[in-house]
């Protein structure tokens, strides 16, 4: 019985680890849409301003 909860606890923190996974690709996916979405304002400002309004979203958005 006790083995058997052991391998539960693994079994929930592996699903934990593949969840966290997930969320990070649709955080990262979401972000590059968005930057693409975006892309050609971005283009339109100086070197600067893009680093900006990456570090701002990326605050934002974490």
């Amino acid at each position: 019985m006790e083995r058997c909860l052991k391998q539960n606890d693994k079994f929930r923190m592996h699903q934990a680890a593949v969840l966290q996974n997930a969320g990070a690709m649709v955080h990262f996916l979401f972000t590059a849409v968005f930057f693409n979405a975006f892309g050609f304002l971005i283009r339109l400002t100086s070197i600067p301003a893009k680093l900006l309004i990456f570090f701002r979203v990326f605050a934002i958005l974490s």
